[in-house]
């Protein structure tokens, strides 16, 4: 249960972060 808990986070935290780098490639780019 705790390990589903972390790994739903850690993937929240990992599209998070993919969604501002696409946006930050779409303001240099």
């Amino acid at each position: 249960e705790l390990f589903k808990f972390i790994k739903v986070k850690f993937c929240k935290i990992t599209c998070f972060l993919k969604l501002k780098v696409s946006k930050l490639n779409k303001i240099i780019f």
